[in-house]
């Protein structure tokens, strides 16, 4: 496995080989491919979020029906 040191110096030749478009392009690549990353994360904290306010309710009902009964 390769350290970070060999890393870093495997990216910098890349970036040295490419040339002023490539770059570029490969750099808005990175930046849509995080966005969309960022969005799939979003969304599903958003989801379990819901998901917890839901089990909250249902959980804060059957008390009261366990305070009702009892």
């Amino acid at each position: 496995m390769p350290d970070s040191v060999d890393i870093e110096k495997e990216v910098r030749k890349l970036l040295l080989d490419l040339g002023e478009g490539q770059l570029c392009d490969e750099l808005m690549c990175a930046i849509q491919c995080e966005k969309e990353r960022d969005q799939r994360i979003s969304d599903t904290l958003e989801a379990l979020l819901q998901e917890v306010d839901e089990l909250i309710l249902l959980a804060d009902e059957l008390e009261e029906d366990d305070e009702c009964i009892g």
